[in-house]
């Protein structure tokens, strides 16, 4: 058995917990995974705004609003609806406003996973 399974309830050498047996806190923690590849694909130094966001907006396409907490699923599918919308079109507004929500996602999802 890994040493993750020995302790379904242990954290991560930086503090952060590790999947474990209980399905909404690894689906939670998948979708945290998710938005942190998508905010580093938009911190590239590489490519256009809208080529940054097209690749970060890529790394969520299987992530669907019902594996948010309720409370951050409108949020979420602010981006969701920005995908159908090729990346490469939008103006660096749009694209920022969709980025500053990407980001606090991330963040609030961190947040909320961290132990008390």
């Amino acid at each position: 058995m890994s040493e993750r399974h020995k302790d379904p309830e242990a954290d991560d050498e930086a503090g952060r917990p590790c999947f474990s047996l209980n399905p909404v806190q690894d689906r939670h923690l998948w979708v945290l995974d998710k938005l942190t590849t998508a905010v580093y694909s938009l911190n590239d130094r590489e490519g256009t705004l809208q080529y940054r966001m097209q690749r970060g907006l890529y790394d969520l396409i299987a992530v669907h609003p019902d594996d948010l907490p309720q409370d951050l699923r409108d949020k979420f599918q602010v981006i969701r609806n920005t995908m159908g919308k090729i990346a490469l079109t939008m103006t660096d507004r749009e694209a920022q406003e969709v980025i500053s929500t990407l980001i606090f996602l991330r963040n609030e999802m961190e947040r909320r996973l961290q132990p008390e």
